[in-house]
């Protein structure tokens, strides 16, 4: 079951890096600035597009993916 739940995550991940194409460094600092925050935080609209795997809190999956992002891969 955990490594589903892992896959599952990996494959939106990169879902989501193919649908979102642009990032930049500074998008990277908001997400790091934010990392751990959650959809319970009042500002999480504003968040909530840093959250690439949808699983409402910005993790270490979301901080991969915008560097994929980044990085072109």
């Amino acid at each position: 079951m955990n490594q589903a739940v892992i896959d599952l995550n990996t494959a939106l991940v990169t879902f989501a890096g193919a649908v979102n194409t642009t990032a930049s460094i500074g998008d990277l600092a908001v997400l790091a600035s934010n990392y751990g925050a959650t959809s319970s935080r009042l500002d999480w609209s504003s968040l909530r597009m840093y959250d690439f795997n949808q699983d409402n809190k910005l993790d270490i999956i979301d901080l991969a993916a915008m560097a994929r992002i980044i990085l072109g891969q």
